[in-house]
Protein backbone atom coordinates (compact mmCIF):
# COMPACT_ATOMS: atom_id res chain seq x y z
CA UNK A 1 0.00 0.00 0.00
CA UNK A 2 1.22 3.30 -0.81
CA UNK A 3 0.19 6.62 0.97
CA UNK A 4 1.45 10.64 1.21
CA UNK A 5 2.88 12.07 3.98
CA UNK A 6 2.35 16.11 3.55
CA UNK A 7 1.30 19.09 5.10
CA UNK A 8 -2.89 20.24 5.65
CA UNK A 9 -4.29 23.30 4.30
CA UNK A 10 -6.18 25.81 6.90
CA UNK A 11 -9.30 24.55 4.72
CA UNK A 12 -8.58 21.13 5.69
CA UNK A 13 -7.75 21.60 9.39
CA UNK A 14 -11.21 21.15 10.67
CA UNK A 15 -10.91 17.25 8.70
CA UNK A 16 -7.68 16.57 9.85
CA UNK A 17 -8.89 17.50 13.69
CA UNK A 18 -11.77 15.02 13.16
CA UNK A 19 -9.14 12.57 11.52
CA UNK A 20 -6.81 13.30 14.92
CA UNK A 21 -9.52 12.76 17.17
CA UNK A 22 -10.97 9.56 15.96
CA UNK A 23 -7.75 8.03 16.02
CA UNK A 24 -8.46 8.39 20.03
CA UNK A 25 -12.10 7.17 19.48
CA UNK A 26 -13.38 10.97 20.38
CA UNK A 27 -15.94 12.49 18.16
CA UNK A 28 -15.40 16.66 19.01
CA UNK A 29 -18.29 19.21 18.61
CA UNK A 30 -18.12 21.95 16.02
CA UNK A 31 -17.08 24.23 19.09
CA UNK A 32 -14.30 21.56 20.66
CA UNK A 33 -13.27 22.12 16.93
CA UNK A 34 -12.75 25.91 16.28
CA UNK A 35 -10.86 25.89 20.11
CA UNK A 36 -8.65 23.31 18.48
CA UNK A 37 -8.42 25.70 15.39
CA UNK A 38 -7.37 29.03 17.49
CA UNK A 39 -4.01 26.94 18.92
CA UNK A 40 -2.70 24.45 16.52
CA UNK A 41 0.04 25.91 14.00
CA UNK A 42 -1.83 24.73 10.55
CA UNK A 43 2.22 24.40 8.34
CA UNK A 44 3.29 22.25 11.56
CA UNK A 45 0.32 19.80 10.92
CA UNK A 46 1.00 16.78 8.55
CA UNK A 47 -1.23 14.08 7.66
CA UNK A 48 -1.08 10.70 5.89
CA UNK A 49 -3.29 10.41 2.76
CA UNK A 50 -4.48 7.04 1.18
CA UNK A 51 -6.32 7.76 -2.20
CA UNK A 52 -7.43 11.04 -1.45
CA UNK A 53 -8.63 10.05 2.45
CA UNK A 54 -6.90 11.50 5.51
CA UNK A 55 -6.08 8.14 7.65
CA UNK A 56 -3.00 9.75 10.12
CA UNK A 57 -2.26 12.95 11.85
CA UNK A 58 0.47 14.42 13.90
CA UNK A 59 1.33 18.34 14.54
CA UNK A 60 3.63 20.37 16.81
CA UNK A 61 3.60 23.59 18.64
CA UNK A 62 6.75 25.87 18.52
CA UNK A 63 7.43 25.94 22.26
CA UNK A 64 10.14 27.64 23.98
CA UNK A 65 10.95 24.78 26.22
CA UNK A 66 12.90 25.63 29.72
CA UNK A 67 16.27 23.64 30.54
CA UNK A 68 18.15 23.53 33.45
CA UNK A 69 20.40 26.91 33.49
CA UNK A 70 17.64 27.79 33.82
CA UNK A 71 17.42 28.46 29.94
CA UNK A 72 15.00 28.95 27.70
CA UNK A 73 15.20 26.87 24.58
CA UNK A 74 13.50 26.17 21.29
CA UNK A 75 11.24 22.56 20.91
CA UNK A 76 8.85 20.83 19.27
CA UNK A 77 5.41 20.14 21.39
CA UNK A 78 4.33 17.08 19.95
CA UNK A 79 0.65 16.55 19.72
CA UNK A 80 -2.19 14.86 17.90
CA UNK A 81 -0.77 12.01 17.11
CA UNK A 82 -2.77 9.15 15.07
CA UNK A 83 -3.82 6.21 12.65
CA UNK A 84 -7.41 5.03 11.95
CA UNK A 85 -8.19 1.67 13.45
CA UNK A 86 -8.53 0.89 9.31
CA UNK A 87 -5.04 1.72 8.37
CA UNK A 88 -2.99 0.36 11.76
CA UNK A 89 0.27 -1.72 11.15
CA UNK A 90 0.93 -0.19 7.97
CA UNK A 91 4.09 1.93 8.72
CA UNK A 92 1.85 5.40 8.75
CA UNK A 93 2.69 6.07 12.37
CA UNK A 94 6.49 5.32 11.97
CA UNK A 95 6.10 7.60 8.46
CA UNK A 96 4.45 10.42 10.51
CA UNK A 97 7.22 10.73 13.02
CA UNK A 98 10.53 10.32 10.55
CA UNK A 99 8.84 13.37 8.64
CA UNK A 100 8.22 15.32 11.80
CA UNK A 101 11.70 14.96 13.01
CA UNK A 102 13.19 15.86 9.64
CA UNK A 103 11.41 18.92 9.80
CA UNK A 104 12.01 19.88 13.39
CA UNK A 105 15.81 19.37 12.80
CA UNK A 106 15.43 21.84 9.85
CA UNK A 107 13.77 24.17 11.85
CA UNK A 108 16.90 24.12 14.61
CA UNK A 109 14.93 22.60 16.86
CA UNK A 110 17.52 20.24 18.92
CA UNK A 111 14.23 19.01 21.45
CA UNK A 112 11.05 17.72 20.87
CA UNK A 113 8.95 17.23 24.02
CA UNK A 114 5.50 15.13 24.57
CA UNK A 115 2.82 13.45 26.20
CA UNK A 116 2.66 9.54 25.22
CA UNK A 117 -0.91 8.54 25.04
CA UNK A 118 0.60 4.83 25.56
CA UNK A 119 4.30 4.30 27.22
CA UNK A 120 5.48 1.59 25.02
CA UNK A 121 4.46 3.98 21.85
CA UNK A 122 7.48 6.19 21.79
CA UNK A 123 10.51 5.31 23.27
CA UNK A 124 10.83 3.56 19.96
CA UNK A 125 10.42 6.60 17.99
CA UNK A 126 13.54 8.22 20.67
CA UNK A 127 11.64 9.68 23.51
CA UNK A 128 12.08 9.06 26.81
CA UNK A 129 9.56 9.68 30.39
CA UNK A 130 11.47 12.95 31.60
CA UNK A 131 8.87 13.90 34.00
CA UNK A 132 6.74 12.20 36.78
CA UNK A 133 3.44 13.90 38.52
CA UNK A 134 0.54 13.28 40.21
CA UNK A 135 -2.88 14.74 41.25
CA UNK A 136 -2.83 15.85 44.86
CA UNK A 137 -5.78 15.64 47.26
CA UNK A 138 -6.46 17.37 50.76
CA UNK A 139 -9.72 17.16 52.64
CA UNK A 140 -9.20 20.61 54.09
CA UNK A 141 -11.68 20.58 56.76
CA UNK A 142 -8.64 18.00 58.48
CA UNK A 143 -6.19 20.21 57.91
CA UNK A 144 -4.73 23.89 57.62
CA UNK A 145 -1.25 25.57 57.08
CA UNK A 146 1.32 25.44 60.09
CA UNK A 147 0.98 28.44 62.16
CA UNK A 148 4.15 30.80 61.67
CA UNK A 149 4.47 30.93 57.81
CA UNK A 150 4.62 34.16 56.56
CA UNK A 151 1.65 35.45 54.17
CA UNK A 152 2.12 39.47 53.58
CA UNK A 153 0.17 39.41 49.83
CA UNK A 154 -3.71 39.23 49.84
CA UNK A 155 -5.74 37.12 46.87
CA UNK A 156 -8.44 38.93 45.17
CA UNK A 157 -11.03 36.72 42.71
CA UNK A 158 -11.17 38.69 39.37
CA UNK A 159 -13.49 37.86 36.32
CA UNK A 160 -12.18 36.16 32.88
CA UNK A 161 -11.79 39.68 31.21
CA UNK A 162 -9.13 40.89 33.92
CA UNK A 163 -7.43 37.61 34.26
CA UNK A 164 -6.55 37.13 30.70
CA UNK A 165 -4.20 40.47 31.18
CA UNK A 166 -2.89 39.45 34.49
CA UNK A 167 -2.28 35.26 33.58
CA UNK A 168 0.18 35.02 30.88
CA UNK A 169 2.53 37.74 32.20
CA UNK A 170 2.49 35.68 35.42
CA UNK A 171 3.12 32.57 33.84
CA UNK A 172 5.76 33.41 31.63
CA UNK A 173 7.54 34.50 34.63
CA UNK A 174 6.92 31.56 36.59
CA UNK A 175 7.68 28.85 33.59
CA UNK A 176 11.27 30.95 32.93
CA UNK A 177 12.51 29.36 35.91
CA UNK A 178 11.38 25.72 36.12
CA UNK A 179 12.95 23.09 33.62
CA UNK A 180 10.42 21.11 31.93
CA UNK A 181 8.02 24.04 31.35
CA UNK A 182 7.01 25.33 28.13
CA UNK A 183 5.31 28.66 27.60
CA UNK A 184 1.86 29.59 25.82
CA UNK A 185 1.23 30.99 22.70
CA UNK A 186 -1.31 33.78 22.29
CA UNK A 187 -3.12 30.74 20.72
CA UNK A 188 -3.07 28.50 24.04
CA UNK A 189 -4.36 31.34 26.01
CA UNK A 190 -7.11 31.65 23.64
CA UNK A 191 -8.32 28.27 23.58
CA UNK A 192 -7.87 28.30 27.25
CA UNK A 193 -10.09 31.00 27.87
CA UNK A 194 -12.86 29.56 25.66
CA UNK A 195 -13.28 27.22 28.26
CA UNK A 196 -16.40 25.25 26.87
CA UNK A 197 -18.83 23.28 28.64
CA UNK A 198 -17.24 19.87 27.32
CA UNK A 199 -14.00 20.52 29.13
CA UNK A 200 -15.98 21.03 32.82
CA UNK A 201 -16.21 17.62 33.82
CA UNK A 202 -20.11 18.40 35.06
CA UNK A 203 -18.04 21.52 37.67
CA UNK A 204 -18.67 25.14 37.15
CA UNK A 205 -16.51 27.62 34.88
CA UNK A 206 -13.42 28.99 35.71
CA UNK A 207 -12.40 31.32 39.08
CA UNK A 208 -9.45 32.74 39.10
CA UNK A 209 -7.30 33.91 42.45
CA UNK A 210 -4.91 36.14 41.93
CA UNK A 211 -1.55 36.81 44.67
CA UNK A 212 -0.85 40.07 45.25
CA UNK A 213 2.29 41.36 46.96
CA UNK A 214 4.13 45.07 47.32
CA UNK A 215 1.47 46.08 44.57
CA UNK A 216 2.93 43.52 42.31
CA UNK A 217 1.12 40.13 40.49
CA UNK A 218 2.96 37.27 41.99
CA UNK A 219 0.90 33.57 41.08
CA UNK A 220 -2.41 33.01 40.86
CA UNK A 221 -4.94 29.46 41.21
CA UNK A 222 -7.36 29.02 38.44
CA UNK A 223 -10.05 26.29 39.74
CA UNK A 224 -13.63 25.03 39.13
CA UNK A 225 -15.53 23.64 42.02
CA UNK A 226 -18.00 20.90 41.72
CA UNK A 227 -21.25 20.48 43.80
CA UNK A 228 -21.35 17.47 45.66
CA UNK A 229 -24.27 17.83 48.34
CA UNK A 230 -26.08 14.90 50.00
CA UNK A 231 -28.73 14.93 52.51
CA UNK A 232 -28.13 18.85 53.21
CA UNK A 233 -24.72 18.44 53.63
CA UNK A 234 -21.94 20.34 52.06
CA UNK A 235 -19.28 18.45 50.36
CA UNK A 236 -17.96 20.26 47.32
CA UNK A 237 -14.99 19.22 45.44
CA UNK A 238 -12.34 22.60 44.43
CA UNK A 239 -10.30 21.06 41.18
CA UNK A 240 -7.34 23.35 41.09
CA UNK A 241 -5.54 23.00 37.22
CA UNK A 242 -3.38 26.17 37.86
CA UNK A 243 -1.39 27.18 40.43
CA UNK A 244 1.31 29.19 39.18
CA UNK A 245 3.45 31.56 41.95
CA UNK A 246 6.64 33.37 41.06
CA UNK A 247 7.92 33.82 45.15
CA UNK A 248 7.84 31.41 47.90
CA UNK A 249 4.87 33.72 49.57
CA UNK A 250 2.85 33.77 46.86
CA UNK A 251 3.15 29.71 46.50
CA UNK A 252 2.27 29.90 50.71
CA UNK A 253 -0.49 32.45 49.93
CA UNK A 254 -2.25 30.00 47.58
CA UNK A 255 -2.67 27.34 49.40
CA UNK A 256 -3.82 28.73 52.00
CA UNK A 257 -6.37 30.10 50.33
CA UNK A 258 -7.35 26.88 48.41
CA UNK A 259 -7.64 25.63 51.66
CA UNK A 260 -9.82 28.05 53.62
CA UNK A 261 -12.68 28.42 50.92
CA UNK A 262 -16.12 27.36 52.69
CA UNK A 263 -18.85 24.44 51.67
CA UNK A 264 -15.23 22.01 50.25
CA UNK A 265 -15.00 18.30 51.31
CA UNK A 266 -11.91 17.84 48.50
CA UNK A 267 -9.15 20.26 47.47
CA UNK A 268 -7.48 18.76 44.47
CA UNK A 269 -4.76 20.26 42.44
CA UNK A 270 -4.11 18.27 39.46
CA UNK A 271 -0.97 17.91 37.12
CA UNK A 272 1.96 18.23 40.22
CA UNK A 273 5.61 17.21 40.63
CA UNK A 274 6.70 14.55 43.24
CA UNK A 275 8.45 17.51 44.98
CA UNK A 276 5.83 19.94 46.49
CA UNK A 277 6.78 21.51 49.29
CA UNK A 278 3.11 21.89 50.51
CA UNK A 279 2.87 18.69 52.01
CA UNK A 280 5.48 20.33 54.81
CA UNK A 281 3.38 23.20 55.44
CA UNK A 282 0.70 21.37 56.24
CA UNK A 283 -0.77 20.85 60.09
CA UNK A 284 -0.84 16.98 59.35
CA UNK A 285 1.40 16.21 56.59
CA UNK A 286 -0.63 12.55 55.70
CA UNK A 287 -4.00 14.44 54.72
CA UNK A 288 -1.87 14.99 51.50
CA UNK A 289 -2.70 12.27 49.18
CA UNK A 290 -0.98 11.40 45.89
CA UNK A 291 -3.31 10.35 42.94
CA UNK A 292 -2.85 9.10 39.42
CA UNK A 293 0.94 9.41 39.90
CA UNK A 294 2.83 8.36 36.31
CA UNK A 295 5.12 9.68 33.84
CA UNK A 296 4.02 12.85 32.38
CA UNK A 297 6.43 14.79 29.89
CA UNK A 298 8.69 12.93 27.10
CA UNK A 299 12.01 14.42 25.71
CA UNK A 300 13.29 13.25 22.68
CA UNK A 301 16.99 14.67 21.32
CA UNK A 302 16.78 15.46 17.75
CA UNK A 303 20.33 16.78 17.85
CA UNK A 304 22.11 14.83 20.12
CA UNK A 305 25.39 17.40 20.33
CA UNK A 306 23.30 20.70 20.32
CA UNK A 307 20.92 19.60 23.04
CA UNK A 308 23.66 18.58 25.30
CA UNK A 309 25.63 21.76 25.54
CA UNK A 310 22.56 23.87 25.10
CA UNK A 311 21.48 23.16 29.06
CA UNK A 312 23.69 23.85 31.60
CA UNK A 313 25.35 21.51 34.47
CA UNK A 314 25.08 21.35 37.87
CA UNK A 315 28.42 20.28 39.13
CA UNK A 316 31.76 20.77 37.04
CA UNK A 317 32.69 17.32 34.94
CA UNK A 318 33.24 15.86 31.73
CA UNK A 319 31.42 12.42 30.53
CA UNK A 320 31.84 10.52 27.32
CA UNK A 321 28.23 8.95 26.50
CA UNK A 322 27.79 6.45 23.42
CA UNK A 323 24.53 6.76 21.86
CA UNK A 324 22.45 4.08 20.00
CA UNK A 325 19.58 6.01 17.77
CA UNK A 326 18.43 3.49 15.62
CA UNK A 327 15.09 5.66 14.38
CA UNK A 328 17.56 8.44 13.28
CA UNK A 329 21.00 7.03 12.73
CA UNK A 330 22.91 10.26 12.35
CA UNK A 331 22.57 10.72 15.84
CA UNK A 332 24.38 7.13 16.92
CA UNK A 333 27.77 7.97 18.09
CA UNK A 334 30.18 8.58 20.57
CA UNK A 335 29.98 12.14 22.42
CA UNK A 336 32.17 13.71 24.82
CA UNK A 337 30.51 16.53 26.89
CA UNK A 338 32.34 18.79 29.31
CA UNK A 339 30.01 20.76 31.29
CA UNK A 340 29.32 23.22 34.30
CA UNK A 341 27.28 25.52 35.61
CA UNK A 342 28.15 28.58 33.03
CA UNK A 343 27.51 26.58 29.96
CA UNK A 344 28.58 23.15 28.43
CA UNK A 345 30.43 21.91 24.82
CA UNK A 346 29.84 18.62 23.35
CA UNK A 347 31.28 16.84 20.36
CA UNK A 348 31.56 13.38 18.69
CA UNK A 349 35.13 11.24 19.74
CA UNK A 350 36.34 8.44 18.84
CA UNK A 351 37.27 7.53 22.63
CA UNK A 352 35.72 4.59 24.18
CA UNK A 353 33.07 5.74 26.45
CA UNK A 354 32.05 6.62 30.29
CA UNK A 355 28.57 5.60 29.61
CA UNK A 356 26.68 3.74 26.73
CA UNK A 357 22.41 4.20 26.47
CA UNK A 358 19.74 5.03 23.66
CA UNK A 359 18.83 8.15 22.69
CA UNK A 360 15.34 7.46 24.61
CA UNK A 361 17.19 6.67 27.95
CA UNK A 362 18.92 10.34 27.33
CA UNK A 363 15.52 11.79 26.69
CA UNK A 364 14.99 10.66 30.22
CA UNK A 365 17.73 12.09 31.97
CA UNK A 366 18.19 15.37 30.12
CA UNK A 367 16.05 17.57 32.21
CA UNK A 368 17.19 16.28 35.36
CA UNK A 369 13.96 14.33 36.85
CA UNK A 370 15.20 11.17 36.45
CA UNK A 371 18.68 10.26 37.73
CA UNK A 372 21.51 8.00 35.82
CA UNK A 373 21.42 5.94 38.79
CA UNK A 374 17.93 4.79 38.59
CA UNK A 375 18.11 4.08 34.85
CA UNK A 376 21.82 1.86 35.74
CA UNK A 377 19.82 -0.08 38.08
CA UNK A 378 17.05 -0.46 35.56
CA UNK A 379 19.74 -1.53 32.96
CA UNK A 380 18.90 1.26 30.97
CA UNK A 381 22.84 2.62 30.92
CA UNK A 382 25.79 0.81 30.84
CA UNK A 383 28.71 1.93 32.91
CA UNK A 384 32.30 1.65 31.30
CA UNK A 385 33.84 3.42 33.32
CA UNK A 386 33.91 2.96 37.42
CA UNK A 387 32.06 6.19 38.76
CA UNK A 388 30.61 7.68 35.41
CA UNK A 389 27.00 7.07 36.49
CA UNK A 390 27.53 9.09 39.77
CA UNK A 391 29.03 11.78 37.87
CA UNK A 392 26.05 11.64 35.44
CA UNK A 393 23.82 11.83 38.60
CA UNK A 394 25.61 15.08 39.90
CA UNK A 395 26.45 16.97 36.68
CA UNK A 396 22.48 16.44 35.18
CA UNK A 397 20.78 17.11 38.40
CA UNK A 398 18.50 19.87 39.23
CA UNK A 399 17.61 21.84 42.31
CA UNK A 400 13.69 20.94 42.18
CA UNK A 401 11.97 18.25 40.36
CA UNK A 402 11.45 19.09 36.35
CA UNK A 403 7.53 19.48 35.33
CA UNK A 404 4.94 20.89 32.67
CA UNK A 405 2.19 22.63 33.79
CA UNK A 406 0.46 22.76 30.53
CA UNK A 407 -0.95 19.99 28.34
CA UNK A 408 -0.88 20.02 25.42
Amino acid sequence: MTFEIRTVTADELPGWIRTAEAAFGWTPSAEEIENDCRRLEVERSLAAVDRGRMVGATSAYSFNLTIPGPLSVPAAGVTAVGVLPTHRRRGILTALMRRQLAEMRERGESLAVLYASEAPIYGRFGYGAATTQADLHIDPRRVELREGIPQPGETTLVDRDEARHILPVVFDRFRREIPGQVDRPPGHWDAWFHDPDSHRGGASGRFYAVYTENGEHRGYAAYRVKGEWSEGTDGNIMRVTDLVATTATAYVGLWNYCLSVDLLSRVEVHHRPLDEPVRWMLSDSRQLRLRDVGDALWVRLADVAGALQARHYAVEGTLTLQIHDPFCPENTGIYRLDGGTNGATCRRVADNPDLSMGVDVLGSLYLGGITAGELARGGRIEQHRSGAVRRADLMFGTDQAPWCATHF
